[in-house]
Formats: C-alpha cells, structure tokens, sequence
C-alpha cells in the first residue's frame, strides 16, 4: 500500500469529524476543562517568555520541572476531557494528551498547528471496536461486525495516494491479476479470514455475511461454504500484502 504522510480528506473523515467537533464543543462546556485548559495555556506561555537561567545545570533541571507540571496539567485535562465524552475516550483515548499538545501549543504562541487528530484516533467512532495501532496493523476484531470491516476499509483507503483524474494508463508490467478490490468485499474477506484465524465455523461467518442463504438446504449451504472459502483466501492475501507494504 502507498501511505500518504496524513490520510486523505474523503467522506469518511467527515463523518469521523462531525461527532469529535460536538464532543469538543461538549466538554468545554464544562467548568474543570476550561480551567485547565486555561492554566495549560498559561504554562506554555510563561515557558516561552521567560528568560533562561545564568547556570546552565540549573536552566536545564528548572525546565525540567516545568515541563513536567505542564504534561501533568496536559494529562489531567486529557481525562477530564474524556470523563465528560465517551466519544473522546473511544476515538482519542490514551493519544489525547499527545493531540492536545500541538493545539496548546496553537493557542499559547500562534504557531501554525495542523489538525491531524486522525494521526492519533485508535478507535472509529461511533462504536468500532477494533484498536488501530501506530503501525497501522488492527487489533480487537473478534467482536467486530460487517459494518465495523467497512469502516476500516475506508480508513485504509484514506491512507492510500489520490488516484490521477482521468483515464488511467495502460500499464503492461502490472500483472494482470493485480486489480483495486472493492471496499465492501475487502471488509467481507477480513472479517471471514480473521473469524477463520479465531477457529469460528464457516457456518456462523456464512450467517453474518450471507443471511439470504438458507444453510439448511444442501445446495445453498455448499454455495455459503464455497462463498466463505474464497473470502477467507482474498482476506489472507490481503493480509499477506500488507505485511509486505508496511
């Protein structure tokens, strides 16, 4: 996969935004966020103001202790923060003090400050359960549903580079079975391969991605199982492919 430096501006990513903008906007509704908020950006503007100390090992011990009350006030607003909004604990959650940082550092002193809270959301909101890690590998999927596979599609779509507009070219040293797969069937062959991975029944997976088929009559149990197979052998290559990307 070719990783863009920040994941795309697409749809999906609108609907990421919308509820994290309205819990922000919930959480500074409360009174212990605004404060903390204040005496962070308080901190950093006295960190940037003052002038350094004569001695160098004393310079260099009281900017530790500064720095050290600042991320202990950054932490502590962090988890007031997620107290009042579990969408910001489940999207932000432990990299919340790491996204706050820039965007103290934003307010206290003007900087430009790029809005990459995508960088560090380990959760898909509303409710995905799985865990994306720094490396872009996913963890906590027993419990994932179809529509949990989806959203990760998207993710990983985002991360890709914008195709070129217009026509593609022809291309004759891509082998031929090398073919942009279908978001939806992408999540359908992950969740197969990883409920294969789990030791689940083709049975239970033939009933989550299939529930038109009747499993109960011969002929439409062995296309569910053949259907299965093939999602199970896709979401392995895909799988197989990533590792080899990363």
């Amino acid at each position: 996969m070719t990783r863009s430096p920040f994941p795309r501006h697409t749809p999906f990513w609108n609907k990421q935004a919308d509820p994290l903008k309205a819990a922000f906007q919930e959480v500074l509704q409360s009174p212990v966020v605004v404060q903390l908020w204040k005496e962070a950006v308080q901190q950093l503007r006295d960190m940037r103001c003052r002038e350094d100390l004569p001695d160098p090992d004393a310079e260099d011990s009281f900017a530790d202790v500064e720095m050290s009350m600042f991320l202990g006030t950054l932490r502590l607003l962090a988890r007031a923060m997620c107290a009042q909004s579990p969408a910001l604990e489940h999207a932000l959650g432990p990299h919340l003090p790491s996204w706050l940082l820039p965007a103290r550092m934003h307010v206290a002193t003007g900087d430009s400050w790029a809005q990459t809270w995508q960088l560090w959301q380990s959760h898909l909101l509303p409710d995905n359960p799985a865990t994306i890690l720094p490396d872009d590998n996913v963890q906590g999927l027993r419990h994932a549903k179809r529509e949990h596979f989806l959203q990760l599609a998207d993710y990983f779509n985002s991360l890709r580079s914008a195709r070129p507009r217009g026509r593609p070219k022809n291309n004759s040293a891509q082998p031929s079975g090398q073919r942009d797969i279908d978001p939806a069937r992408a999540a359908d062959a992950a969740l197969a391969y990883n409920n294969s991975q789990d030791g689940i029944h083709w049975t239970t997976t033939a009933g989550q991605l299939f529930p038109e088929l009747n499993l109960y009559d011969p002929r439409e149990k062995e296309k569910a199982r053949k259907r299965v197979d093939r999602r199970i052998y896709l979401g392995a290559r895909l799988a197989r492919e990533k590792k080899l990307d990363a």
